[in-house]
């Protein structure tokens, strides 16, 4: 669902917030965690964890920080493409 947010950012914003939900996405699977403890341990509903991972919440930077903390990666990992 990456156009919803097609309607206030730019096509480039939007294929830059599906990377780096999809970068969220793949540290969290790597350490085996469910949304759910992301979220938890992160101190958001599940369902930020949701629609970060697809692409579709302009997750603010201090957010993303408290996500690489939990998951243990370096934040910039967050944003490799």
């Amino acid at each position: 669902m990456r156009n919803m947010n097609s309607k206030r950012h730019s096509d480039e914003v939007v294929d830059f917030l599906f990377e780096v939900g999809y970068q969220v996405n793949r540290a969290r699977m790597k350490k085996r965690m469910t949304q759910e403890q992301l979220a938890k341990a992160v101190g958001i509903a599940r369902t930020s964890i949701t629609l970060m991972e697809s692409g579709q919440k302009d997750t603010p930077l201090s957010q993303l920080y408290q996500v690489a903390k939990v998951l243990q990666v370096d934040i910039k990992t967050l944003f490799e493409r």
